[in-house]
């Protein structure tokens, strides 16, 4: 994670330049702290980051943060912001990571704590297991993000299984790799004005909701069933290109602006079932399951396969639900083997999921293993009729060009999980928006076919479909078009496409079986 972290934060541009001013610092400078430091690794991280590279501003120290006398060595008591990543592998790997990152935290508390500064880090925590946030939560006493990393990568297969072409959407904006990404602003100029009103107002931009409060009475409204008034001090949730584009330009409506009640859709799938095949073993898995089981509609029969035993494997199964939707099936074997992957028939199912193996010694062994087993499903289900989704989990982002001309998802979750962490150090509400963004059983990015909003047959802009959507209860952030699929988020309003039976709406609405809230809690 470490090297693609100070990538971004490195490249960050308008962001950290708006941390910089915040916080009245002239420049970034990024200390890392790590038990092995030679000129191998400096070399290494050098390499990675090749023109952004600078002595001046990436320092690297020896150390360990179990050990008050090495954080202070990297003058921890004096940061803006400390990072504490996850490791899958080193320290003993996922299951050994929590407790290092909570030592760490109290470690890094009680130093605080001794240097009687006024003024205190914001602390941005990896843990792998959210049953532990909480607990890590408690080790500090000021300003922390606790991002719960099994959660987020589990929420995004979910979404795979849910929205096969979406979930390319929310990578982009967990990675902000390009096009639009999530931006917060406060605009106490539209105070008074409802949520669903605006639309019209943000002429580059998409209002998806708003943050209300700070620290820990941060509360965020994402529903678009409820029309929410705005407050002075709340910060509106914009999907947009850039920064500067998130503005007012467009027609403001009056205060008092009442905006007719939404129709609700029905739930977008059915509840026929869906068949889950999974294949590889790892502690993600538990996680995933209380995604899928977190729905009130569908039902899912998941079956995993893996070389791992089955006597060997811990489903945490506290996470599912006495009544639960969801079914599981195991089976072992070594779906790198055709013979065994013949054996449960891939081209039965509806999603398939490549989990990068937790067990294995290293990402690179984990990242052999999955891309071979990728390959003879590929080769299997050449000329099938009707393939299923298949996403693929890789954990060395070196291999993720090695996927690169795929059509089915490929998902690099320490690339992620670096973003995730850069960007939320810069602008923590964040943190909150994006949890939101993908809890199952709340809002979610979904799509919609053009005959739900009766759009079929209609010659219409984006800003049409905007309020097609909106009278339907949704968010419309974008268009699928054509065979094969071109993906518009965030398009000009004046954009004009005839729409064809086959065409979906990108929106976000409140996922089918949950409940309407105004706003609704971390």
């Amino acid at each position: 994670r470490t090297p693609e972290t100070v990538a971004r934060l490195l490249r960050a541009r308008g962001r950290l330049q708006r941390f910089l001013d915040h916080r009245q610092i002239g420049a970034l400078r990024i200390v890392i702290l790590a038990e092995e430091v030679d000129a191998a690794r400096r070399l290494e991280l050098r390499e990675y980051l090749e023109g952004d590279w600078s002595e001046s501003q990436v320092f690297l120290r020896s150390g360990s943060s179990l050990q008050p006398s090495h954080l202070e060595r990297a003058d921890v008591a004096r940061a803006s912001v400390v990072l504490i990543p996850g490791a899958d592998f080193t320290h003993g790997g996922a299951e050994l990571n929590d407790t290092r990152v909570v030592k760490a935290l109290l470690t890094v508390e009680a130093m605080l704590k001794a240097s009687g500064r006024a003024t205190r880090p914001h602390i941005v925590a990896e843990i792998f297991d959210a049953l532990k946030v909480p607990l890590a939560r408690s080790c500090v006493d000021g300003p922390l993000e606790v991002i719960a990393s099994d959660q987020i990568i589990s929420r995004l297969i979910y979404q795979n299984v849910r929205h096969p072409a979406v979930v390319r959407v929310l990578l982009d904006l967990f990675t902000h790799r390009q096009g639009n990404s999530i931006y917060l602003r406060a605009f106490p100029e539209l105070a008074g004005r409802s949520i669903r009103a605006l639309a019209g107002a943000f002429p580059d931009a998409v209002v998806l909701g708003l943050l209300r409060g700070s620290g820990p009475e941060r509360r965020v409204h994402l529903d678009p069933t409820c029309d929410v008034v705005v407050e002075a001090e709340d910060l509106l949730v914009l999907l947009g290109e850039t920064y500067e584009r998130c503005r007012p330009t467009g027609d403001v409506p009056p205060v008092g602006t009442v905006m007719p009640p939404p129709v609700m859709l029905p739930p977008a799938t059915d509840d026929a079932g869906h068949r889950l095949l999974v294949l590889g073993w790892s502690h993600k898995l538990g996680p995933l399951l209380g995604e899928l089981d977190a729905l009130d509609t569908g039902r899912f029969e998941v079956t995993v396969m893996s070389k791992v035993g089955v006597a060997e494997r811990d489903l945490d199964a506290a996470r599912l639900r006495p009544a639960s939707r969801v079914t599981v099936h195991h089976v072992r074997g070594d779906y790198a083997s055709a013979a065994a992957l013949r054996a449960v028939d891939p081209s039965t199912f509806d999603s398939v999921v490549f989990l990068a193996s937790g067990w294995m010694r290293s990402s690179e062994e984990a990242d052999a293993r999955t891309i071979l087993g990728y390959l003879t499903l590929d080769a299997m289900l050449a000329g099938s009729p009707r393939p299923p989704q298949i996403l693929v989990e890789l954990l060395d982002p070196d291999n993720g060009p090695l996927l690169a001309e795929t059509e089915n998802a490929v998902l690099v979750s320490p690339r992620i999980l670096s973003h995730l962490l850069a960007h939320v150090a810069l602008r923590p509400e964040l943190h909150p928006v994006l949890d939101a963004l993908l809890g199952a059983g709340g809002t979610e990015l979904g799509s919609r076919v053009a005959a739900d909003l009766e759009l079929v047959g209609r010659t219409v802009t984006f800003a049409d479909i905007q309020v097609a959507a909106s009278a339907r209860a949704c968010v419309a952030i974008g268009l699928m078009t054509g065979a094969p699929r071109a993906i518009h988020v965030n398009p000009a309003r004046d954009r004009r496409w005839t729409i064809g039976a086959g065409d979906t709406v990108i929106v976000l609405e409140l996922c089918a079986g949950a409940r309407a809230a105004p706003i609704a809690t971390r």
